[in-house]
């Protein structure tokens, strides 16, 4: 049973991430399919909702890792919906630049680079404790996210270990 999961899963990931890939970069990055999901983000939402309400009805209760659940059919047209409501939505209502944004976008890798570990060492600091869900995945998210940028911030700063763990030879003057 053990090996029929595994190659499902060697399958699921390699059947959905390189067409997914590939579609990202040859479809995904031309600017009118891009102009088209964005007119088409209230749909798409609709869509997406729809599908996800059927998901969950057909599938609460169930390990969202298990077999059944990865290879059905309703999970993928839902992601399907989800990914291109994502697409279309950012540039439709999010496509502003203020110093927030601005200062994201300069350290954007940084933080992508450091949030795993950062967050193991939460979870591994929360281990044991008797909380609620929704308060760890509040101190998850808040604090993954304060640490990762205060870490950077240290981390830019220190040119061996800037060069080392991030790649970033020099330092930019303006983040």
């Amino acid at each position: 049973m053990q090996e029929n999961a595994t190659l499902l899963i060697t399958f699921y990931r390699n059947g959905i991430y390189i067409p997914a890939f590939l579609a990202g970069y040859y479809l995904f990055s031309n600017e009118s399919v891009m102009e088209k999901i964005k007119n088409a983000v209230l749909l798409l939402g609709i869509c997406a909702a729809v599908s996800g309400i059927f998901y969950i009805v057909r599938c609460y209760g169930m390990a969202y890792t298990d077999k059944d659940v990865l290879s059905r059919w309703d999970l993928n047209l839902y992601a399907f919906f989800m990914v291109l409501l994502v697409l279309g939505a950012g540039p439709k209502w999010l496509d502003f630049s203020n110093n927030f944004t601005n200062y994201m976008g300069k350290c954007c890798f940084g933080i992508y680079v450091l949030h795993i570990p950062v967050l193991l060492v939460i979870n591994y600091l929360l281990a044991g404790k008797e909380l609620p869900l929704t308060v760890v995945y509040g101190i998850e998210l808040v604090g993954g996210f304060v640490v990762s940028i205060l870490l950077y911030e240290v981390i830019r700063r220190i040119p061996v270990l800037r060069y080392w763990i991030l790649g970033i030879r020099k330092q930019r003057n303006n983040v």
